[in-house]
Protein backbone atom coordinates (compact mmCIF):
# COMPACT_ATOMS: atom_id res chain seq x y z
CA UNK A 1 0.00 0.00 0.00
CA UNK A 2 2.63 2.35 0.79
CA UNK A 3 5.07 2.02 -2.14
CA UNK A 4 1.88 2.74 -4.48
CA UNK A 5 0.78 5.64 -2.52
CA UNK A 6 4.83 6.53 -2.91
CA UNK A 7 4.65 5.93 -6.47
CA UNK A 8 1.11 7.73 -6.98
CA UNK A 9 2.99 10.88 -5.35
CA UNK A 10 6.08 10.78 -7.30
CA UNK A 11 3.79 10.36 -10.55
CA UNK A 12 1.71 13.59 -9.65
CA UNK A 13 4.90 15.57 -8.44
CA UNK A 14 6.41 14.94 -11.73
CA UNK A 15 3.30 16.13 -13.75
CA UNK A 16 3.24 19.34 -11.81
CA UNK A 17 6.83 20.03 -12.56
CA UNK A 18 6.65 18.97 -16.14
CA UNK A 19 3.66 21.67 -16.41
CA UNK A 20 5.40 24.24 -14.35
CA UNK A 21 8.29 24.03 -17.33
CA UNK A 22 6.14 23.84 -19.93
CA UNK A 23 4.50 26.92 -18.69
CA UNK A 24 7.86 29.05 -17.88
CA UNK A 25 9.86 28.12 -21.40
CA UNK A 26 6.69 30.45 -23.34
CA UNK A 27 7.12 33.19 -20.81
CA UNK A 28 10.64 33.35 -20.98
CA UNK A 29 10.88 33.45 -24.32
CA UNK A 30 8.12 36.14 -24.65
CA UNK A 31 10.68 38.38 -22.26
CA UNK A 32 13.87 37.89 -23.43
CA UNK A 33 13.52 37.50 -27.70
CA UNK A 34 12.07 41.18 -27.59
CA UNK A 35 15.40 42.06 -25.87
CA UNK A 36 17.22 39.85 -28.35
CA UNK A 37 15.67 41.28 -31.58
CA UNK A 38 16.19 44.92 -30.41
CA UNK A 39 19.83 44.23 -30.41
CA UNK A 40 20.69 41.12 -32.71
CA UNK A 41 18.49 41.11 -35.68
CA UNK A 42 20.02 42.60 -38.86
CA UNK A 43 17.89 45.15 -40.75
CA UNK A 44 15.62 44.17 -43.59
CA UNK A 45 17.69 43.80 -46.58
CA UNK A 46 16.79 46.80 -49.16
CA UNK A 47 16.04 47.29 -52.49
CA UNK A 48 17.91 49.93 -54.62
CA UNK A 49 16.81 50.86 -58.01
CA UNK A 50 19.84 52.20 -60.11
CA UNK A 51 19.84 52.60 -63.73
CA UNK A 52 20.75 50.44 -66.84
CA UNK A 53 24.71 50.38 -67.34
CA UNK A 54 26.50 53.46 -67.11
CA UNK A 55 30.53 52.79 -66.64
CA UNK A 56 31.87 53.85 -64.31
CA UNK A 57 28.99 54.76 -62.27
CA UNK A 58 27.22 51.65 -62.77
CA UNK A 59 29.07 49.10 -64.08
CA UNK A 60 27.81 45.16 -63.60
CA UNK A 61 26.73 44.62 -60.09
CA UNK A 62 28.74 47.69 -59.14
CA UNK A 63 30.11 51.03 -60.14
CA UNK A 64 31.34 54.73 -58.38
CA UNK A 65 27.44 55.41 -57.78
CA UNK A 66 26.08 51.60 -56.51
CA UNK A 67 28.93 50.87 -54.59
CA UNK A 68 28.68 54.78 -52.85
CA UNK A 69 25.17 53.92 -52.03
CA UNK A 70 25.79 50.35 -50.48
CA UNK A 71 28.75 51.06 -48.56
CA UNK A 72 27.22 54.02 -46.54
CA UNK A 73 23.98 51.94 -45.90
CA UNK A 74 25.82 49.13 -44.66
CA UNK A 75 27.81 51.56 -42.38
CA UNK A 76 24.34 52.21 -40.88
CA UNK A 77 23.76 48.02 -40.63
CA UNK A 78 21.77 47.83 -43.73
CA UNK A 79 21.93 44.89 -46.68
CA UNK A 80 21.18 46.28 -49.92
CA UNK A 81 19.80 44.25 -53.59
CA UNK A 82 20.45 46.01 -56.37
CA UNK A 83 17.79 46.35 -59.57
CA UNK A 84 18.26 47.70 -62.59
CA UNK A 85 15.78 49.69 -64.54
CA UNK A 86 15.33 51.98 -67.68
CA UNK A 87 15.63 55.80 -66.46
CA UNK A 88 12.15 56.35 -67.44
CA UNK A 89 11.05 53.17 -65.16
CA UNK A 90 13.47 53.60 -62.35
CA UNK A 91 11.47 56.74 -59.93
CA UNK A 92 8.18 54.79 -61.12
CA UNK A 93 9.37 51.94 -59.11
CA UNK A 94 9.81 53.58 -55.98
CA UNK A 95 6.83 55.64 -56.04
CA UNK A 96 4.85 52.82 -56.13
CA UNK A 97 6.92 50.99 -53.96
CA UNK A 98 8.25 48.21 -55.32
CA UNK A 99 11.30 49.30 -54.41
CA UNK A 100 12.96 50.71 -51.72
CA UNK A 101 15.73 53.51 -52.76
CA UNK A 102 15.91 55.16 -56.21
CA UNK A 103 19.29 56.75 -56.84
CA UNK A 104 19.06 60.15 -58.82
CA UNK A 105 15.47 60.41 -58.04
CA UNK A 106 14.15 63.77 -60.06
CA UNK A 107 10.37 63.51 -59.05
CA UNK A 108 8.15 65.60 -57.45
CA UNK A 109 6.54 63.37 -54.88
CA UNK A 110 5.65 64.22 -51.15
CA UNK A 111 5.94 60.24 -50.43
CA UNK A 112 9.37 60.19 -51.22
CA UNK A 113 12.09 61.74 -48.80
CA UNK A 114 14.67 62.84 -50.53
CA UNK A 115 18.47 62.49 -49.41
CA UNK A 116 20.97 65.38 -49.95
CA UNK A 117 23.07 65.34 -52.46
CA UNK A 118 25.47 62.04 -52.65
CA UNK A 119 26.88 62.32 -56.48
CA UNK A 120 28.13 64.88 -58.25
CA UNK A 121 28.99 65.00 -62.43
CA UNK A 122 31.26 67.64 -63.55
CA UNK A 123 30.89 67.99 -67.32
CA UNK A 124 34.95 68.97 -69.04
CA UNK A 125 36.07 70.35 -72.32
CA UNK A 126 38.93 67.70 -73.10
CA UNK A 127 41.61 68.43 -75.38
CA UNK A 128 45.00 67.24 -76.43
CA UNK A 129 47.87 69.14 -75.27
CA UNK A 130 50.07 69.15 -78.09
CA UNK A 131 47.35 70.73 -80.06
CA UNK A 132 48.08 73.74 -77.49
CA UNK A 133 44.29 74.91 -77.53
CA UNK A 134 43.27 77.74 -75.21
CA UNK A 135 39.59 77.57 -74.59
CA UNK A 136 37.93 80.25 -72.46
CA UNK A 137 34.49 80.50 -74.36
CA UNK A 138 32.61 78.69 -76.57
CA UNK A 139 33.21 80.51 -79.20
CA UNK A 140 36.94 79.60 -78.84
CA UNK A 141 35.65 76.31 -79.88
CA UNK A 142 35.05 77.53 -83.23
CA UNK A 143 36.21 75.73 -86.61
CA UNK A 144 37.24 72.57 -84.22
CA UNK A 145 36.28 69.12 -84.52
CA UNK A 146 34.13 69.05 -81.24
CA UNK A 147 32.09 65.55 -79.94
CA UNK A 148 29.81 65.52 -77.33
CA UNK A 149 26.87 63.36 -76.34
CA UNK A 150 23.61 62.80 -77.99
CA UNK A 151 21.53 65.58 -77.68
CA UNK A 152 24.70 68.07 -76.24
CA UNK A 153 23.07 70.97 -78.55
CA UNK A 154 20.15 71.64 -76.13
CA UNK A 155 21.79 71.63 -72.69
CA UNK A 156 24.07 74.26 -72.41
CA UNK A 157 22.19 77.73 -73.55
CA UNK A 158 22.03 80.13 -75.85
CA UNK A 159 25.79 81.33 -76.63
CA UNK A 160 26.05 78.22 -77.12
CA UNK A 161 23.30 77.32 -79.47
CA UNK A 162 24.40 80.21 -81.72
CA UNK A 163 28.24 79.22 -81.81
CA UNK A 164 27.14 75.41 -82.64
CA UNK A 165 24.76 76.99 -85.49
CA UNK A 166 27.91 78.46 -87.02
CA UNK A 167 29.94 74.65 -86.66
CA UNK A 168 27.11 71.69 -87.40
CA UNK A 169 29.49 70.25 -90.07
CA UNK A 170 32.02 69.65 -87.36
CA UNK A 171 30.13 69.29 -83.97
CA UNK A 172 28.88 65.95 -83.42
CA UNK A 173 26.78 63.68 -80.81
CA UNK A 174 27.07 60.58 -80.41
CA UNK A 175 24.94 57.90 -77.98
CA UNK A 176 27.72 55.80 -76.59
CA UNK A 177 30.53 57.64 -74.58
CA UNK A 178 32.94 55.23 -75.25
CA UNK A 179 32.47 55.86 -79.30
CA UNK A 180 33.38 59.52 -77.77
CA UNK A 181 36.18 58.55 -76.57
CA UNK A 182 37.85 56.14 -78.87
CA UNK A 183 37.10 59.21 -81.87
CA UNK A 184 38.89 61.45 -79.77
CA UNK A 185 41.82 59.45 -78.87
CA UNK A 186 41.96 57.99 -82.89
CA UNK A 187 42.38 61.65 -83.51
CA UNK A 188 38.81 61.84 -85.23
CA UNK A 189 37.84 65.15 -82.70
CA UNK A 190 39.53 68.04 -81.45
CA UNK A 191 37.85 68.54 -78.55
CA UNK A 192 35.24 66.27 -76.23
CA UNK A 193 32.88 66.68 -73.54
CA UNK A 194 32.41 64.43 -71.39
CA UNK A 195 32.01 64.11 -67.20
CA UNK A 196 35.38 63.42 -65.81
CA UNK A 197 35.21 59.83 -64.22
CA UNK A 198 33.70 59.17 -67.48
CA UNK A 199 36.82 60.25 -69.64
CA UNK A 200 39.31 58.42 -67.09
CA UNK A 201 37.25 55.00 -66.99
CA UNK A 202 37.37 54.93 -70.77
CA UNK A 203 40.96 56.16 -70.95
CA UNK A 204 41.73 53.36 -69.04
CA UNK A 205 39.58 50.88 -70.18
CA UNK A 206 40.58 51.34 -73.90
CA UNK A 207 44.11 51.41 -73.34
CA UNK A 208 43.77 48.00 -71.65
CA UNK A 209 42.14 47.30 -75.10
CA UNK A 210 45.21 48.27 -77.23
CA UNK A 211 44.29 51.86 -78.08
CA UNK A 212 47.06 54.60 -77.38
CA UNK A 213 45.47 56.89 -74.68
CA UNK A 214 49.00 58.09 -73.04
CA UNK A 215 48.44 61.79 -75.04
CA UNK A 216 49.25 64.46 -72.04
CA UNK A 217 45.58 65.83 -71.88
CA UNK A 218 44.19 69.47 -71.27
CA UNK A 219 40.93 69.87 -69.14
CA UNK A 220 38.80 73.19 -69.92
CA UNK A 221 36.18 73.77 -67.47
CA UNK A 222 33.49 75.94 -69.21
CA UNK A 223 30.71 74.89 -66.83
CA UNK A 224 31.64 75.96 -63.51
CA UNK A 225 29.30 73.82 -61.31
CA UNK A 226 29.00 70.38 -61.37
CA UNK A 227 25.33 68.32 -61.96
CA UNK A 228 24.23 66.94 -58.31
CA UNK A 229 21.93 64.17 -57.65
CA UNK A 230 20.04 63.20 -54.84
CA UNK A 231 18.20 59.68 -53.80
CA UNK A 232 14.84 58.74 -53.15
CA UNK A 233 13.56 56.80 -50.65
CA UNK A 234 9.91 55.05 -49.38
CA UNK A 235 11.23 55.40 -45.54
CA UNK A 236 12.83 59.29 -44.44
CA UNK A 237 14.63 56.83 -41.27
CA UNK A 238 16.34 55.20 -43.60
CA UNK A 239 16.70 58.36 -45.52
CA UNK A 240 18.10 60.15 -42.48
CA UNK A 241 20.88 56.92 -41.92
CA UNK A 242 22.09 57.32 -45.59
CA UNK A 243 22.98 60.63 -45.38
CA UNK A 244 24.97 60.16 -41.93
CA UNK A 245 26.62 56.96 -44.22
CA UNK A 246 27.73 59.47 -46.83
CA UNK A 247 28.88 61.86 -44.07
CA UNK A 248 31.12 58.83 -42.18
CA UNK A 249 32.13 57.58 -46.11
CA UNK A 250 33.30 61.10 -47.23
CA UNK A 251 34.98 61.66 -43.72
CA UNK A 252 36.91 58.65 -44.00
CA UNK A 253 38.16 59.01 -47.32
CA UNK A 254 36.54 55.89 -48.41
CA UNK A 255 34.41 58.28 -51.00
CA UNK A 256 36.45 59.25 -52.61
CA UNK A 257 38.92 55.67 -52.60
CA UNK A 258 36.11 54.70 -54.63
CA UNK A 259 35.67 57.16 -57.07
CA UNK A 260 39.23 55.99 -57.50
CA UNK A 261 39.37 52.75 -57.98
CA UNK A 262 37.18 53.37 -60.95
CA UNK A 263 38.20 56.21 -62.68
CA UNK A 264 42.28 56.94 -61.96
CA UNK A 265 44.33 56.18 -64.62
CA UNK A 266 47.26 54.56 -63.75
CA UNK A 267 50.53 55.92 -63.46
CA UNK A 268 52.85 55.43 -66.49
Amino acid sequence: MKSSLYKFFCTITCSLLMCLVALSVPIFLAISLPIYAADKLPEPELILGVPLDRPPYVVEDGGIEVDIIKEALQLQGYQVQVQKFSHLRLQRELDKGRIDISSRYTAKNDKIALSGDYITFYDVIFTKTSLGLTIDSWADLNGKNFLGWHGFEEDFGDDFTRIYRENTSRWHGLVSQEEQCLHFWKGMADTIILDTNIFNWYRKTLAMRGIDTSAAISMHHLLPEGVSYRAGFRDSKIRDAFDNGIAQLKESGSYQDIIDHYSQVPAK
